[in-house]
């Protein structure tokens, strides 16, 4: 039995074992005695479908079934408890049940037992049904032909992957005995760690029992090349046989072989349907991991009674019926070509179905139909919805935007404006901008915050009219000098008796640094600009660039930004991650992030572009060029000190190094 995003819930009916806690991670969890003896095939199956499940959890069998002694265990499978057994599905955060997973033939002593292990990360771990299949019952002759222990689908075109017990192996080969037609075609052969999503062929060197010659689109190379597809794939010089054969860089543990004819499925023929998969640490001594035997003659999943059918012929009369059912396909597929349209992306509008209140959350425990409306502690306020259940989605939407800006509305502008307040100040009246609620800050000026939203909804909801309120205030014009007496009363500056100094954002810097250097790219709009080197490697790769040149000199907003990545400059000054909502940075002072700004290609290059921008726009004057220097970075002239200072840096090193220290200073980075 298959698991699948139907099967809801589980064959348990939701009633799985669950372990979790931080107490888990590399722990025994549940052991079980079979029974049994002699040999059975073993089925293992979890509960499947949540992100939060452990991918890395482990089955062994205990030979003696004694607890206290490992040395006898033996690992049976290591599964990815989000997803089904057949390592397929999306993480759809449902109660999902996994299916059966095959881990091959064991030897079963009355005593010995199968153990359930945490991984090392301590995520929540399942468990379901465990079944044992007796290899005897399953090998009983019919009609003088063998029944195999189980029988997986017929190989397609497309994509066939190939599962086994983990194993080492130096070389890897895949022999074609039988094709559907003509030479055998293979456009990728992958091979995977065990454990792993990591494709180890591309590293490796491939060898053939020969090659088709004299066509650029099939050559020995294509076979490892990552990439898919008829046009860059490996084909046989026999006809209906022959072999291809990949040395790993280093013998290493796999558990997993990935191959197919054409991935893009634009062709069908040339399909390899006998077949053995063997690898070798010595190049005399080959084991076979893997083969066609167990497959059914044709991949027939839409219709699995002629499957069934089809499997129980003789050998000559499946071929005969594999060969039919190849030419039918492959009229349908030229049909589909010949009558191919163009194809859109097309929605269906539809009434949203009812939403019912859930008993303790459970949605699978329904209770009343409840009508769509808004929290109810506002209601007193700003009203409700007012909506019928089977009010279309159109209405909904209107009506929670018309409730969300209802002039009545207490939080709306209350948020916005301290939103605002935060980007000047550097902290809003209430310092959890996210959180209004009991569990977020008090608001440091109830009173401030009440005015600031009245007038955003007095004067249009208009958002510049709060901009130039806050900036044209004497609390934002107010030095930010500190004082001994309002540091020992306010030292974090909460009741604003100074204007209070802080770091500006990443971005800031290195705008600011273009900015003065006299680079920016002030362009707007357009496909952004990428701080990585390209590559074309199967798994993404991110090496920041060593080299910037006016592509990466627009603002840094236009920066493609990704997830769990940083740029190798500005990243550690609190730049968030991509991946999850920041709505208040975080303001950190570490050591890495001035060596960052000295030492970094990226600053170096625009300390010689600062100075290359005075030379031509001040003259020779070294007085004129320190003036300019300071008027461009600081918006002012130098003091005398200054002065001096700097004509004595520029003339025993260079202009540059004036450069390189100004973009470096506290002033440049820091708002006083």
């Amino acid at each position: 039995d298959l698991g699948g995003p139907n099967r809801l819930p589980n064959i348990s009916r939701g009633r799985y074992t669950w372990w979790e806690g931080p107490q888990i991670a590399n722990r025994d969890l549940m052991t079980y005695q079979p029974r049994a003896t002699g040999k059975y095939r073993l089925w293992l199956s979890w509960g499947a479908g949540w992100h939060t499940h452990a991918t890395n959890a482990t089955y062994w069998i205990d030979s003696d079934g004694d607890l206290a002694t490992t040395n006898d265990r033996t690992l049976l499978a290591t599964v990815d408890q989000q997803r089904f057994a057949n390592r397929t599905g999306q993480v759809v955060n449902k109660p999902l049940w996994s299916g059966f997973q095959d881990v091959g033939v064991w030897t079963f002593q009355p005593k010995s037992k199968i153990i359930l292990k945490a991984g090392p990360t301590a995520k929540p771990v399942t468990a379901d049904v465990i079944a044992l299949q007796s290899v005897k019952q399953l090998h009983k002759p019919a009609k003088g032909r063998p029944t195999l222990p189980s029988l997986r689908t017929g190989v397609n075109a497309k994509r066939n992957e190939e599962y086994f017990n983990p194993i080492k192996a130096k070389w890897v080969r895949f022999t074609v005995h039988r094709t559907n037609s003509a030479e055998p075609c293979i456009d990728e052969l992958e091979i995977y760690a065990a454990g792993t999503q990591t494709n180890i062929a591309t590293h490796g060197k491939p060898t053939s029992s020969g090659n088709y010659a004299n066509n650029p689109k099939h050559k020995l190379e294509h076979i490892n090349d990552g990439i898919y597809g008829n046009g860059r794939s490996w084909i046989s010089n026999t006809n209906g046989a022959g072999w291809i054969q990949i040395e790993l860089k280093q013998p290493t543990t796999i558990d997993r072989i990935v191959w197919g004819r054409d991935r893009q499925l634009r062709y069908q023929d040339r399909l390899a349907t006998q077949y053995r998969i063997e690898v070798a640490i010595d190049k005399d001594k080959w084991i076979t991991v893997a083969d066609s035997t167990d497959r059914l003659a044709v991949n027939l999943n839409s219709d699995g009674g002629l499957a069934a059918k089809l499997a129980r012929l003789s050998p000559d009369k499946a071929r005969i019926a594999e060969s039919l059912i190849q030419k039918i396909r492959s009229y349908d597929a030229r049909l589909a070509q010949l009558s191919k349209k163009v194809l859109v992306y097309a929605g269906r509008f539809a009434n949203p179905g009812p939403t019912h209140r859930l008993y303790r959350g459970d949605p699978m425990a329904k209770r009343e139909v409840v009508p769509p409306d808004t929290l109810e502690v506002l209601h007193k306020d700003v009203g409700q919805l007012k909506l019928k259940s089977t009010s279309p989605d159109q209405k909904r939407r209107i009506g929670l935007a018309n409730w969300i800006t209802n002039d009545q509305n207490p939080l709306t502008p209350r948020v916005i404006v301290n939103r605002i307040w935060a980007w000047h100040f550097g902290t809003g009246i209430v310092n959890t901008p996210s959180d209004f609620g009991g569990n977020g800050g008090s608001p440091s000026h109830p009173e401030l915050l009440d005015y600031l939203a009245s007038e955003l909804i007095e004067n249009g909801w208009s958002l510049k009219h709060i901009h130039r309120l806050i900036l044209t205030s004497k609390t934002y014009q107010q030095t930010g000098k500190a004082s001994g007496r309002g540091v020992k009363l306010d030292a974090n500056v909460r009741y604003l008796w100074r204007f209070p100094s802080r770091r500006v954002e990443a971005e800031v810097i290195r705008d600011n640094i273009l900015a003065t250097s006299g680079v920016l790219d002030l362009q707007m709009g357009g496909p952004g600009f990428s701080l990585f080197k390209p590559n074309t490697n199967y798994v993404r790769v991110y090496t920041p660039k060593e080299i910037y040149g006016p592509a990466e000199w627009r603002r840094m907003i236009y920066m493609t930004k990704v997830r769990m990545e940083h740029d190798d400059v500005f990243g550690v000054f609190d730049c968030p991650d991509a991946g999850q909502p920041t709505a208040k940075r975080i303001r950190s002072t570490t050591a890495i992030q001035a060596l960052n700004l000295f030492n970094s290609a990226f600053v170096l290059q625009q300390a010689n572009l600062f100075a290359k921008r005075i030379r031509k726009e001040a003259g020779a004057n070294p007085s004129a060029q320190v003036n300019l220097a300071f008027t461009l970075a600081y918006g002012r002239k130098p003091t005398s000190k200054e002065l001096h200072g700097a004509l004595r840096l520029a003339k025993n090193h260079s202009l540059t190094a004036v450069c390189r220290a100004i973009l470096n200073s506290s002033e440049f980075m820091f708002l006083p």
